[in-house]
């Protein structure tokens, strides 16, 4: 039986996560509740989970902190440097 594009895009959207967003995820927290607690808006910690942007230093310490991890584990040194040119 073929998959209906739905189920199609689940399947895509689930191989696709990014460690922030399993690491939410893992701890049952919605992106509202995650931007609540680290002082943004949900837009914009969206954003942060694709990659589209990167979190300030303060930003990143504390989503890593609430996350249990670090912020270079989360956003390597090399990869942000790589974000920031492409951005320009």
């Amino acid at each position: 039986m073929p998959i209906t594009a739905v189920e199609h895009a689940a399947r895509r959207r689930r191989r696709m996560l990014t460690p922030l967003q399993t690491l939410r995820e893992q701890r049952t927290l919605s992106q509202r509740e995650m931007a609540l607690l680290v002082g943004c808006s949900q837009q914009t910690y969206a954003r942060y989970e694709t990659g589209a942007s990167v979190p300030p230093p303060d930003r990143r310490a504390k989503i890593a902190a609430l996350l249990g991890t670090t912020a270079d584990v989360l956003w390597p040194p090399g990869e942000r440097q790589l974000r920031a040119v492409a951005a320009r």
